[in-house]
């Protein structure tokens, strides 16, 4: 070995490890990024959850939150609410008991309630 390839492993090394920190970021608010996407979405149809964009939401959350039991859980709550029931008020509580989930693996506070998400602008 060459004393030029020995002087010269520890910076290719540093640069090797900042470029996968680099891309490991960049990957990271991209998941980020889809997941706000599902909530932002979630969010704006909360007075109409069978709307199309809603439903579109809705079936891109197990993959956005791939990681998230919590979410997942509460997807699947939902789910057998929507598919089983015309029960409209269990269906709406569950819808927002998914929201609540999401914006707690997005870190929001764990004291946002599904009151707290009810609560909102629905103009007729």
């Amino acid at each position: 070995m060459s004393p030029y390839s020995r002087r010269f492993r520890a910076p290719v090394a540093a640069a090797e490890f900042a470029e996968n920190l680099r891309r490991q970021a960049e990957r990271d608010n991209e998941v980020r990024r889809a997941k706000h996407a599902v909530l932002d979405s979630l969010l704006a149809n909360r007075a109409k959850n069978s709307s199309a964009e809603s439903v579109r939401a809705l079936n891109t959350v197990a993959f956005a939150f791939y990681e998230s039991r919590d979410v997942r859980s509460a997807l699947s709550g939902f789910l057998d609410v929507a598919n089983g029931a015309a029960n409209h008020d269990a269906r709406v509580k569950c819808y927002l008991a998914l929201i609540v989930s999401i914006l707690q693996d997005l870190g929001y506070s764990q004291a946002i309630t599904t009151a707290d998400v009810d609560r909102g602008y629905f103009p007729n």
